[in-house]
């Protein structure tokens, strides 16, 4: 019978093979198995179908063993999965704070510093009490922070050195805030994975079942992280489980405390969670019971934190971990030295401790200073050695009280110790009588009793309001020229912003003397002021260079006798600048406005004499300043112009001059001032035009700003509790949208945009769109108890007091 029988179509046997080779050399992958493919099913049915032709096993040139699989090896014994690592040796410290202030903080970086504790690379603190996520660096060290807001204030700390791998590089995760934090750094061609945990205490107003539910729900979370790690990476797990263990070999090893008593602990929760996960507690192989508590009598010790890591990662060293007692005395140390010296002496204080590394020396003094509290012996003379030299060593390690610190311009502010803070106080009393006399008609409005930024704003605008008075009264009106009205020959107003540079940094001393004689001020009390000043100079170190500079003149920045020494100055300023401007010249009173060292000079002018008197006094004004020791700067101070009448083309062409697209102001002595057509000032809007209205606009630009600074808070659904959004947003961001409006005043296109933002501020806060929720303006703010921007400038303006 012939084997091709029933087949439609047979390729010869010759011409099959040359074209099943042809197609071998020329085919690409998919094609290589398609015909392998077709090979395999002509091999068991003895034909298939391929390109479209049904051909034979020796038509496809396929033969028997071509596709034949080789042998299986031999079924291998289970063996643990041990990949080679690369080396991984370093030391880790775990530690459960129960509370991490400023003062703890600084201690554990100044432990970290020591040599005993220079080879540890990783940190695990439980228990900061520490509310929010924070990843930032300080030192040496990446700090990552897992926050909790919860009753019992948990929160986890993981330092990682930059040895290991930069900030920008490392991750953390916060799984369960406050209970469960997870870090990956990158190690050479592999990851450390590092699993920080604080595990729920048994609450007392919880239930059984409400406590062991809350508490599995963690250890689920921390099993189902575990069981994510790739084998070929790193993995530490590291915290306070709140429970105690039994030895079960190779997980738990045999060195765990003896059980006294478990109270609610679950003392299988860890070898389970071991077994499951391939894990062993490093800390508990080492000889001896080396509990991480134990009471005063010794009959109750604890093990309720562990390290733990995979099998195959514990190598012999790596099981010697143990429980460091010389931390534990330090912690001990830490928390009872300052209570029991300064209640025993009166007379301890805690800089040191704040600043300087640990010093063993110190802290044996402590201890002995302790010792003879108990023994009754605080006061005689070994044990008041022991606190004067205590003392000593704080002093040395507190900054001298000249010292001075860069602000952020690079500028030095003066910091003096308390002495020199209550003997600056006390020069300011009896100061300060002379000088709220003397100021009572003077414009200073800062500094002084009664007086603030909003009498300064509303002076300023008053000015204003006149000027554009004046502007209606000689604007040109045909009804009033046909009843014989002539329009003036020249009127306007003028508005000069002084900019001072670096102001209380360049008084002249000298003329500081002056101002206070000119207030009557006794000899003693000049004095003084003389050497809280002369005697003072700024000390500034960095690598082990110092330098001291002698201050030979300003006003500290920061004392408490700067505001009134200020004061004093510029009264003397404005009494000059009456002088320079004769007998028979308006006061400073009436055409200036001061707040500390804004300076704002205010005139309106009807003729070309008028208006040189005007330019004369700004000359005064320059010259009075820099005869104080202030330095002016007229290119940066600016101008506000209004001008009209006949004759103001002639104006334009005397005393203004165009320079790089800027009009400037000419002064007789040759300074151009710039002219703008509004300024700010003490955060208002000041111009000749809709002052009102541009102010309102650049406070609502001013508190949007604040709001998107703070919009991750306010605007959150998980942040914070809407009394505390709300409270929050009306310190920062009303303050700010309402400063200085009550001065100013407000029409009421103005309070129509002001109340249009409060409405979108508030509907962003408690996600109340009114696309979808419906409710208008007025329910929004009964709802939420929010007083509309006009009730609140209403109740603003029942509290001015007129003067």
């Amino acid at each position: 019978m012939d084997q091709n029988r029933g087949f439609r179509e047979v390729a010869p046997p010759d011409e099959a093979e040359q074209h099943a080779q042809r197609s071998q050399l020329t085919m690409n992958k998919t094609g290589k198995r398609s015909y392998q493919r077709a090979c395999k099913v002509a091999l068991a049915k003895g034909a298939a179908l391929y390109k479209g032709r049904l051909l034979t096993a020796q038509a496809l040139g396929a033969h028997e063993g071509q596709f034949a699989s080789p042998a299986k090896a031999a079924r291998r014994s289970f063996q643990p999965n041990r990949q080679t690592h690369h080396k991984f040796d370093m030391e880790v410290l775990t530690w459960n704070a129960g509370s991490i202030t400023s003062r703890v903080w600084n201690e554990i970086l100044a432990l970290l510093a020591t040599t005993e504790y220079k080879n540890i690379k990783i940190v695990f603190l439980q228990e900061s009490h520490w509310q929010q996520d924070q990843v930032y660096s300080s030192g040496p060290w990446s700090v990552l922070t897992c926050g909790s807001t919860s009753r019992h204030k948990a929160g986890l700390v993981v330092l990682v050195h930059s040895s290991l791998a930069p900030l920008s590089e490392i991750r953390s995760t916060s799984i369960v805030p406050g209970h469960l934090q997870h870090v990956m750094i990158p190690w050479q061609r592999s990851r450390i994975h590092l699993l920080n945990l604080y595990q729920h205490v048994w609450d007392s107003k919880l239930s059984k079942t409400e406590n062991r539910g809350r508490r599995k729900d963690v250890m689920t979370q921390l099993e189902n992280r575990i069981q994510r790690v790739p084998q070929r990476d790193f993995l530490i797990v590291a915290g306070d489980f709140n429970a105690h263990a039994v030895t079960e070999r190779p997980h738990i090893g045999p060195s765990v405390p003896h059980r006294v008593r478990f109270a609610n602990a679950d003392v299988k929760t860890l070898p389970s969670l071991c077994k499951s996960c391939g894990l062993t507690a490093l800390n508990t192989w080492a000889s001896g019971h080396r509990s991480t508590y134990a009471n005063s009598d010794g009959t109750y010790s604890s093990q309720i934190d562990f390290l733990l890591v995979r099998l195959h990662d514990a190598r012999r060293r790596s099981k010697e971990a143990y429980s460091d007692k010389h931390l534990q005395r330090w912690i001990k140390t830490l928390s009872s030295a300052s209570h029991s010296v300064h209640s025993s002496l009166q007379s301890y204080t805690q800089q040191a401790t704040a600043v300087c590394p640990i010093h063993q020396e110190y802290w044996k003094k402590v201890r002995q200073i302790q010792a003879h509290k108990r023994a009754g012996t605080e006061h005689n003379s070994e044990c008041q050695k022991l606190v004067e030299d205590i003392k000593e060593e704080e002093t040395c390690s507190v900054a001298p009280s000249a010292e001075s610190q860069p602000k952020g311009s690079s500028r030095p502010i003066g910091v003096i110790s308390v002495p020199g803070k209550v003997l600056a106080g006390a020069v300011k009393t009896r100061i300060a009588p002379a000088l709220q006399v003397s100021s009572q008609l003077q414009p200073q409005f800062a500094y002084i009793r009664q007086r603030g930024v909003r009498d300064a704003i509303a002076k300023a605008c008053q000015h204003l309001d006149f000027a554009q008075q004046l502007r209606q009264e000689h604007r040109r009106d045909l009804h009033k020229s046909q009843r014989g009205a002539r329009q003036a020959q020249l009127s306007g107003a003028l508005t000069i912003s002084v900019d001072l540079s670096k102001a209380f940094d360049s008084v002249n001393r000298h003329e500081l003397l002056a101002a206070l004689d000119r207030l009557g001020t006794d000899p003693v009390t000049k004095e003084l002021v003389v050497q809280l000043h002369s005697e003072t100079s700024y000390n500034m170190g960095t690598s082990g260079l110092e330098i001291q500079v002698p201050t030979s003149s300003g006003i500290k920045q920061g004392c408490k006798l700067a505001p009134a020494l200020w004061s004093a100055l510029t009264l003397l300023v404005m009494s000059r600048m009456e002088q320079k401007w004769g007998p028979d010249s308006k006061q400073a009173r009436d055409i200036l406005t001061v707040f500390a060292d804004d300076f704002l000079l205010q005139e309106t002018f009807s003729s070309f004499p008028e208006l040189q008197k005007v330019l004369l006094r700004i000359e005064a004004l320059f010259q009075s300043l820099e005869d104080v020791g202030l330095e002016v700067n007229p290119t940066k101070s600016k101008a506000l112009l209004m001008v009209q009448g006949t004759q103001q083309s002639i104006f334009r062409k005397k005393h203004t001059m165009r320079k790089e697209k800027q009009l400037h102001i000419v002064l007789p002595s040759g300074h151009k001032i710039p002219i703008h057509h509004k300024l700010t000032y003490l955060g208002v809007q000041l111009s000749y035009g809709s002052y009102k209205d541009q102010t309102v606009d650049y406070r609502i630009a001013q508190a949007q700003g604040k709001f998107e600074l703070l919009r991750h808070i306010l605007c959150s659904t998980k942040a914070l509790e809407a009394s505390k959004k709300l409270e929050i947003w009306r310190v920062y961001v009303e303050s700010s949208l309402l400063h200085g409006l009550v001065a100013t005043g407000i029409t009421s296109s103005g309070l129509q945009k002001l109340q249009s933002k409060y409405s979108r501020m508030l509907r962003s806060i408690f996600k109340q769109h009114q696309h979808y929720s419906h409710i208008d303006t007025k329910t929004l703010f009964e709802q939420y108890k929010v007083q509309t921007p006009q009730a609140v400038l209403i109740s603003q303006m029942k509290t001015i007091k007129t003067h």
